[in-house]
């Protein structure tokens, strides 16, 4: 699955910007800076960069890791991190091992999350 994911991803990095548009960024601006605007302090870890779209309203200073599984969209990204008023730091990753490390970092809260669900669900909120 990586590999195929990687190479589907890797394609689309050709065409990514032109198809995302300056239109559809240019209309979600503001709701994309007021949500960045609440990246909190210490190592932020930014999930699926891409061709880094999302850089250009990162509010600065902070200290982000983005990752992503294809090294191609990396490429196209690289050039607006560049830019970017802070430490943005930009990391191919293999799907398997980010995977991996959700399950050892995340596994109680993933529990605890199921948990909430089961009560809603008692409660009949849900």
């Amino acid at each position: 699955m990586d590999a195929i994911t990687r190479a589907k991803w890797d394609r689309a990095s050709r065409n990514f910007d032109l198809m995302a548009g300056y239109g559809p960024e240019k209309r979600w601006e503001p709701f994309k800076r007021a949500l960045f605007s609440k990246m909190g302090s210490g190592r932020i870890l930014f999930l699926a960069v891409g061709t880094g779209l999302d850089i250009p309203f990162f509010p600065p200073g902070r200290d982000i890791l983005g990752i992503d599984i294809s090294e191609k969209m990396l490429e196209k990204a690289r050039p607006r991190a560049d830019t970017y008023e802070g430490d943005l730091e930009l990391q191919a990753i293999r799907e398997t091992t980010y995977y991996d490390s959700l399950q050892k970092d995340y596994g109680p809260v993933r529990g605890l999350a199921w948990l909430v669900v089961l009560l809603l669900l008692v409660a009949g909120i849900v």
